[in-house]
């Protein structure tokens, strides 16, 4: 079962063009599916039927996994099913009439207007290093972006003269 999880991961992410992230978030989850089938003495993937799909969510959720990473991982053995059957290495997707679990939609934790300006006076402009961080609190503020997307900022995209940006999202995404 591992070489399909290879052959799965290089169609991901060369013919899907999911990010990097993703792709590792799925290698991950299937390989412990896979494990799992594995201990449950599965031979190959038409050895396993729903209710290993569900006792491995199941486990999932009795070991604290979070309600998004457990409708992830159910994402990517859907897909990876999905894969297989098209592939031919399995006759019918058995995770075809599964449905993902509806997920609340929390929101995100915020600073007051209050607490910004206590961070951003904290930074003089002192020094160059002082300067750098404020700038990096104030593009957090004024743009929302990620991480990610902040580390992976460029010169090439800073465009003073036009007054823009060019941020790469998730799923290279502009």
């Amino acid at each position: 079962m591992d070489t399909l999880l290879d052959e799965f991961i290089g169609f991901a992410t060369l013919e899907r063009g999911l990010a990097g992230n993703t792709i590792r978030s799925y290698r991950h989850d299937l390989a412990q599916f896979l494990d799992f089938v594995r201990d449950q003495g599965r031979g190959g993937p038409g050895d396993v039927g729903r209710d290993d799909i569900l006792d491995f969510l199941e486990l999932s959720k009795s070991q604290g996994l979070a309600a998004t990473s457990i409708a992830r991982r159910l994402v990517a053995i859907k897909i990876f099913f999905r894969f297989l059957c098209f592939e031919r290495h399995i006759e019918n997707d058995i995770t075809d009439v599964m449905e993902a679990p509806r997920l609340w939609k929390a929101l995100p934790d915020f600073l007051s207007g209050e607490e910004v300006t206590k961070m951003l006076r904290a930074y003089g402009r002192r020094d160059r290093l002082e300067l750098r961080n404020r700038t990096i609190l104030e593009v957090f503020y004024a743009t929302g972006m990620r991480v990610s997307e902040l580390a992976g900022l460029t010169l090439e995209g800073l465009k003073l003269d036009q007054g823009l940006l060019r941020v790469t999202g998730k799923g290279s995404k502009e």
